[in-house]
C-alpha cells in the first residue's frame, strides 16, 4: 500500500464520480452472489371475459437456493369489433374505448391491485340522432392490445402470501379477465366480440449465497508469512448452529477448512481461528464463513481477501464501506503496533485524528456527524512511520 498523499482536485473529482457510482446491494442486500431467476409461462386464450385455472406452473422448490422475490406478470394481445347504435333524439360525439380489469389469485388470495389498462381503440365517433342516416356504425375487428403489459405484481419475502410460492407440486392460481367498453354515452347501444391471448408468467428470483444477519464482524489478518488470523463476532446465537470456515484460491470455488459450533445463550459471541499459509504460496487467498443453522438454513459472511505476494500489512482495509453514520472499523493487517489514524475530507482538510495502541484492529468512532461526501483514512505506524490509506463515501 503506497504512502498517503492528498489527491489533486481533478483526481478528487474523478474519485467522487467513481464512488458515487458504487451502490450497496439492497433487499437483495443480503445476497452475496449473483441474483438468478427462473421464469415459467402459461398461455391463456379466450373471449375477453374469462376465468382461467392456472395449475401448470411449479412451486419454487423448498430445498433450492434462497428465494428472494416473485414477480407475476401478464401481457395481452386482444382484438375486438364494435357495433354502435344511437337511440338518443340528439346526435352524439364521443371516443369509444375497450378497458380491462384483470385479477390474479393464489389459493384464493388476490395478488396486488387488479391489473388494468384502457385503450382508445376506435376513432372519434359522430352519430346522427336516432333515425338519421348515420345513427349507427360498425367497426371491423381491430387490434385493441398488442403485447401490452396489463398486470404486474412483485411479491416480497415479507408479504403474507410469499410462503405459498414454495414447496412441492404446482401453484393453484386463477386468472380472471374482464373486458368492457367505455367512453360510450347513455342511449348508445353497443355490441362487440373479443378474442384474447394472455401470456402469463411467474418469475422466481433467488440467490444461493445469502449474507448472514447474525455475523457482526469478520476479519482475516495476515500476521506473518505463515499465518492468517481469522476473527468474528456474532449475535443471537442459536443452539445447533455452526460456523464453517471456508477458503478459496480463486474467489469462486471454496473448500472447508475448519468448523466451530455456535455458543448459544449469549447476546454476542466472539470466535477466532488460524489458517496456516503453505510455504512458498503466492497469489491471493479468500476466506468466508458458512453459517449453518439447526434447521439446515445456510448463509454466509462477507468475503475477506489476503494477498500473499506483499508485505503482510497489504491486507489493510476498512469496513463496512460505505460505513454508517457513526463509525468505521479498521484492520491494520500486521502484528500489533501503535497507530495514528487521520480522516481527511476530499479537499484535504483534517477532519479527525485518533490514536490506537498495541492493536491490529480498531473501531473508529466519528466525533461529529459526517456530511455527505468522499473521505480518506490515513493510518501511520508510529514505530516505522509507514502509512497506509483507504477511502470511503458518506451518502
Amino acid at each position: 500500500m503506497k504512502s498517503f498523499t492528498i489527491p489533486r482536485p481533478w483526481v478528487i473529482l474523478w474519485m467522487l464520480v467513481c464512488l458515487s457510482a458504487v451502490k450497496p446491494l439492497r433487499s437483495a442486500a443480503q445476497c452475496a452472489g449473483t441474483i438468478q431467476s427462473t421464469t415459467y409461462t402459461a398461455t391463456l386464450s379466450g373471449t375477453g371475459n374469462n376465468t382461467y385455472a392456472v395449475n401448470s406452473i411449479p412451486k419454487y422448490p423448498a430445498a433450492g437456493p434462497t428465494l428472494i422475490s416473485v414477480v407475476v406478470k401478464s401481457v395481452l394481445n386482444v382484438t375486438s369489433n364494435l357495433v354502435l347504435q344511437n337511440t338518443n333524439p340528439t346526435g352524439q360525439d364521443f371516443f369509444p374505448t375497450i378497458s380491462r380489469s384483470d385479477v390474479i389469485k393464489l389459493n384464493g388470495t388476490t395478488l396486488g391491485a387488479p391489473g388494468g389498462t384502457g385503450y382508445n381503440g376506435f376513432p372519434e365517433t359522430i352519430l346522427d340522432p336516432a333515425g338519421g342516416p348515420v345513427d349507427h356504425i360498425t367497426y371491423p375487428t381491430t387490434s385493441i392490445f398488442t403485447n401490452a403489459s396489463d398486470y404486474k405484481d412483485s411479491v416480497k419475502s415479507t408479504d403474507p402470501v410469499f410462503p405459498s410460492f414454495s414447496g412441492s407440486g404446482n401453484l393453484t392460481m386463477t386468472y380472471k379477465s374482464a373486458s368492457f367498453p367505455g367512453g360510450i354515452p347513455t342511449g348508445i347501444n353497443n355490441n362487440y366480440n373479443l378474442a384474447e391471448t394472455i401470456t402469463f408468467t411467474v418469475t422466481y428470483y433467488y440467490c444461493s449465497i445469502i449474507l448472514s444477519t447474525n455475523v457482526l464482524t469478520f476479519t482475516a489478518t495476515r500476521t506473518d508469512n505463515s499465518t492468517v488470523r481469522l476473527n468474528w463476532t456474532s449475535s443471537n446465537e442459536e443452539a445447533g448452529s455452526r460456523y464453517d470456515v471456508e477458503v478459496s484460491k480463486d474467489g469462486n470455488t471454496y473448500a472447508p477448512f475448519d468448523s466451530r459450533p455456535a455458543i448459544p445463550g449469549r447476546l454476542n459471541s466472539s470466535y477466532s481461528d488460524t489458517y496456516p499459509i503453505t510455504p512458498g504460496a503466492s497469489g491471493k487467498l479468500y476466506f468466508r464463513l458458512k453459517i449453518v443453522n439447526a434447521d439446515g438454513a445456510v448463509s454466509f459472511s462477507p468475503i475477506r481477501e489476503i494477498n500473499l505476494d506483499g508485505d503482510p500489512a497489504s491486507s489493510f482495509y476498512i469496513y463496512p464501506n460505505p460505513p454508517g453514520d457513526e463509525y468505521v472499523n479498521i484492520v491494520f493487517g500486521r502484528s500489533s503496533a501503535n497507530w495514528q489514524v487521520d480522516i481527511f475530507s476530499a479537499n484535504g482538510r483534517l477532519v479527525q485524528r485518533n490514536s490506537f495502541f498495541n492493536t491490529t484492529t480498531a473501531r473508529l468512532n466519528f466525533v461529529h456527524k459526517m456530511a455527505a461526501g468522499a473521505y480518506f483514512i490515513r493510518a501511520t505506524d508510529l514505530g516505522t512511520a509507514k502509512s497506509y490509506s483507504s477511502s470511503f463515501l458518506i451518502r
